[in-house]
C-alpha cells in the first residue's frame, strides 16, 4: 500500500468539516469504510467535482476504501456463525426439503429472488452514493495510466472527426448544464492539452530512469508525473467517456502487465542459467518499451493493475446489489 503523503494544497479548504475529520480519521487508521464516506456525503447526492477531489486526497495520503472494518469483519462472521450453530435440527431439515421439492424452475427462481430483502430508500440512497464512488475509484486508477491516456486521447480525436459517435463515447453533463455542442467545441484544445501533459511525463520519466538526480530532484521530478496524472484525470473526467470505454483500457493494461511479468520471469531465467542467452537483448528492449508506454517500475505496472481489479470488482458488485434489489421490487409487485 503506498504510504502517507501530503494533503494537496488547497483541497482541506475546499472539505466540509465533516469530511476533513472523516480523513483525519483515515489517516491514523489507514482506511475509510464506503458506509462512513457515505453519512459525511449529501443525502441527495455529492457534485463529481468534490467526489473528485475527496478520493484524489484519499489516494495521496494512502487512505484505503474497504467494505467495513476488520473489527465489523470479525463481528459478523463470528455471528453468522453463531446463526447456524444455535439454528434448530428441523428446521435445517425442513429447509433441505422444501428445496428438494422445488423442481420448476421458475417456481426455485421465485423462491431465490424472495430471499433478497427489499430495497429501502435508505438503501436504495446509500447504493446509489456507493455506486458513484466505486466507478470514480475505478476510473481515476486506469485513467491515471498513460497507456489508458493514449488509448483516450483516439477516443477523444475519433469522437472530434465524427469517427465516433458522440452520444455512444460521451456523456454531455446536463448537472452542471454543459451542452453537447460546448463539449465538442472544447474537445480540440482539450486533446493538445492532455498531450503536452503525456509529453511531460515522458520527459520526467527519461530523467528518473538515466539515475543522475540526487534525492531532492528525483522527488521533485515524481511529484510533476503525480501532478501531471491527476491533470490527466481531471481533463478526461470532464469529458465523460462513458465507462464501457474505460473497460478496454483496463484490459489492455492487464496485458501489458501480463507480458511485464513473463518478460521479467524470462530474463531472470536467462541470468540464472536456465535459458537463452541470446534472447537477453531482445528482451531487455521489450521490456524497455513496455515500460517506456507504462512509465511505471514492474512492481508498479503490476499493482496499478491489481487495483484496478479489485475497484472495478467493487463496481461490478455494487451495481448487482442494486439491480438485485429492484429485481425483488419488480418481483414482490
Amino acid at each position: 500500500m503506498k504510504g502517507p503523503g501530503p494533503a494537496p494544497a488547497g483541497l482541506n479548504d475546499k472539505l466540509s468539516p465533516e469530511v476533513k475529520n472523516l480523513v483525519e480519521e483515515g489517516k491514523k487508521r489507514g482506511f475509510i469504510t464506503y458506509d462512513e464516506l457515505n453519512k459525511v456525503l449529501p443525502e441527495d447526492m455529492v457534485s463529481p467535482d468534490k467526489l473528485d477531489m475527496i478520493l484524489q486526497m484519499m489516494d495521496d495520503l494512502g487512505i484505503e476504501m474497504v467494505e467495513t472494518s476488520a473489527q465489523e469483519g470479525e463481528k459478523e462472521a463470528f455471528e453468522e456463525e453463531e446463526e447456524r450453530e444455535f439454528e434448530e435440527p428441523q428446521e435445517a431439515e425442513s429447509k433441505r426439503v422444501v428445496s428438494e421439492k422445488i423442481d420448476d424452475p421458475v417456481r426455485m427462481y421465485l423462491t431465490q429472488m424472495g430471499e433478497i430483502p427489499l430495497l429501502s430508500r435508505e438503501d436504495e440512497l446509500r447504493l446509489a452514493k456507493r455506486i458513484e464512488i466505486t466507478r470514480k475509484r475505478f476510473r481515476t486508477k486506469v485513467l491515471e495510466s498513460p497507456v489508458a491516456v493514449v488509448e483516450a486521447i483516439q477516443i477523444l480525436e475519433n469522437v472530434k472527426n465524427g469517427e465516433l459517435a458522440f452520444d455512444r463515447t460521451l456523456k454531455a453533463d446536463s448537472a452542471i448544464d454543459v451542452s453537447k455542442s460546448e463539449v465538442l467545441d472544447r474537445l480540440p484544445a482539450v486533446i493538445d492539452r492532455i498531450r503536452q501533459t503525456v509529453f511531460s511525463s515522458h520527459e520526467c520519466y527519461e530523467k528518473l530512469s538515466q539515475g543522475r538526480l540526487n534525492t531532492k530532484q528525483r522527488v521533485r521530478v515524481q511529484g510533476r508525473m503525480r501532478e501531471n496524472q491527476r491533470r490527466c484525470v481531471v481533463m478526461l473526467e470532464e469529458m465523460n467517456i462513458q465507462s464501457k470505454k474505460i473497460k478496454p483500457m483496463m484490459e489492455k493494461l492487464e496485458n501489458l502487465a501480463r507480458r511485464v511479468e513473463e518478460v521479467c520471469r524470462e530474463i531472470d531465467e536467462i541470468r540464472a542459467g536456465r535459458g537463452s542467452a541470446v534472447r537477453m537483448a531482445s528482451l531487455k528492449k521489450e521490456l524497455e518499451q513496455l515500460l517506456t508506454q507504462a512509465l511505471e517500475a514492474p512492481e508498479a505496472v503490476a499493482g496499478r493493475v491489481a487495483d484496478i481489479r479489485e475497484r472495478f470488482e467493487d463496481y461490478e458488485k455494487t451495481k448487482r446489489k442494486l439491480s438485485s434489489g429492484n429485481l425483488r421490487l419488480v418481483v414482490s409487485i
